[in-house]
């Protein structure tokens, strides 16, 4: 033997006992207790820990990407396990799980009714992480959750020219209502992801505006970077009606992005991204004209 460790194969453990922390721990250990010495049981353990969480998630995302989306009952005997894996306390097995829960959001015939439970979550745990890859994913996983939504007529748009627009008129609380809490938050690099989340996301903009003068206020320099971005943006799809919001602003504020303003381009903006029902909307209209 060269001490290279051999690969662990967990798939004889069921997905759910790997999802299940406290069961997975004491399965692994007593699998393994006996292979190993005393002295490095405890770190091998642990090791195997998240290896198991990261094959559960992993099997997870190809069976939700395979699924039949009219099946619901394969997916929703997972729900109770969605939460964990955005709050995943092994950096690597967090954005295993991202993975997953774009899969299951993207094909999931009723995921709409997770993002109470999941989308706080990713906030918290996912937004201010140091890893490039959970930072993009989660901010995938907030799209696709739009992506899926319902929406007005309403047209504003972020950087990525996505189109979202909530409606009070649902039973649900408007998505970026989950989102908002992120600007509260202790971590400055936090508060930024969410301040790039607004950006990136298209929502009917007064709830968010009315944040403005908190976010341009904020000590530190990557908030207020990020949040003259998402005014930039905002400008390009209001226009001179996003002037009101600026008001508490400082004047130096107000002048630098007045002189942004000018340089924007004058083409009208046009959403990239569409929801779902925009798109059926869009064939159903086409297959009308033929």
């Amino acid at each position: 033997m060269d001490g290279a460790t051999e690969e662990e194969d967990f798939s004889g453990i069921p997905i759910k006992e790997r999802l299940d922390h406290k069961v997975l721990r004491l399965r692994i250990f007593l699998l393994r207790s006996c292979a190993i010495n005393r002295r490095s049981r405890s770190i091998h353990y642990l090791l195997q820990v998240w290896k198991a969480r990261v094959s559960a998630y992993e099997e997870l995302a190809k069976k939700f990407r395979l699924a039949d989306p009219a099946d619901a009952r394969e997916f929703t005997q997972y729900d109770g396990c969605l939460k964990k894996m955005a709050v995943d306390a092994n950096a690597v097995a967090q954005e295993s799980g991202l993975t997953t829960l774009i899969n299951y959001v993207e094909n999931a015939p009723n995921a709409a009714r997770t993002r109470e439970t999941v989308i706080p979550a990713v906030v918290e745990k996912c937004f201010g992480s140091t890893r490039a890859g959970t930072k993009a994913k989660a901010l995938e996983l907030i799209l696709m959750y739009i992506e899926i939504d319902v929406a007005d007529p309403v047209v504003v748009s972020g950087t990525a020219c996505y189109f979202y627009v909530t409606s009070t008129a649902l039973w649900f609380k408007p998505l970026f209502e989950f989102i908002l809490p992120g600007l509260d938050a202790k971590q400055p690099k936090l508060v930024a992801q969410t301040v790039l989340t607004l950006k990136e996301i298209t929502v009917s903009p007064k709830p968010i505006l009315k944040h403005l003068a908190k976010i341009f206020g904020h000590v530190d320099k990557n908030v207020r970077t990020e949040a003259t971005a998402l005014t930039m943006e905002v400008h390009r799809w209001l226009g001179a009606a996003l002037s009101s919001y600026l008001s508490e602003l400082k004047p130096v504020q107000v002048k630098e992005l007045e002189e942004g303003f000018a340089k924007l381009p004058a083409d009208k903006p046009v959403a990239a991204r569409l929801l779902r029902s925009q798109v059926a909307a869009a064939v159903d209209a086409e297959q009308g004209n033929d």
